[in-house]
């Protein structure tokens, strides 16, 4: 299972890690990062299937966006630091919007771009269960679960550049 969390690289990464990260923004020319953000950390979703995730990270490869962190400055290389594929958060939603049409998201199923605090409830446990008629089949029930996923991401992209912290996301 995997979780899509945001919050400060401090949280999450050693401080060798995160020098790494530092010097591979500044070779590839990015914008370095303004402070750590934000103290907390906040789940976006948790519980993600494994196969889910490949697939949907299939996707984000495609469009050049599949990484373990997103950072919230712009840029449009996806680099290699301390053993985590790193990609810009705003590049995220580039890639989301080039994603959409395949995953069957309308622009009225868009999360709003504005995060508010209330969005990160430590005592939520995650959305409810996608439910499906009787007659559906597999594939319908993959193509939910999809949309499930790229709202969570759309979510936590807006999340980390709105609270200027990255979003990971880790495989537990």
């Amino acid at each position: 299972m995997a979780t899509l969390e945001i919050g400060p690289l401090t949280n999450f990464l050693d401080d060798d890690e995160i020098a790494a990260i530092m010097r591979a923004l500044e070779e590839h020319g990015a914008p370095a990062l303004d402070g750590d953000g934000d103290d907390d950390a906040h789940v976006i979703e948790s519980n993600i299937d494994d196969d889910l995730l490949a697939d949907f990270r299939d996707q984000l490869e495609a469009n050049d966006a599949g990484c373990d962190i997103y950072l919230p400055v712009e840029f449009e290389d996806v680099f290699e630091a301390a053993g985590y594929t790193i990609g810009s958060a705003p590049a995220l939603l580039l890639a989301l919007a080039n994603m959409q049409d395949d995953i069957g998201i309308d622009e009225d199923d868009e999360d709003d771009d504005d995060v508010d605090d209330d969005d990160f409830d430590d005592d939520d446990i995650g959305p409810e269960p996608l439910g499906f008629d009787d007659d559906a089949n597999a594939i319908d029930l993959k193509d939910q679960h999809m949309r499930h996923l790229w709202r969570a991401f759309h979510r936590g992209a807006n999340a980390a550049i709105h609270r200027n912290v990255p979003l990971f996301v880790r495989m537990d």
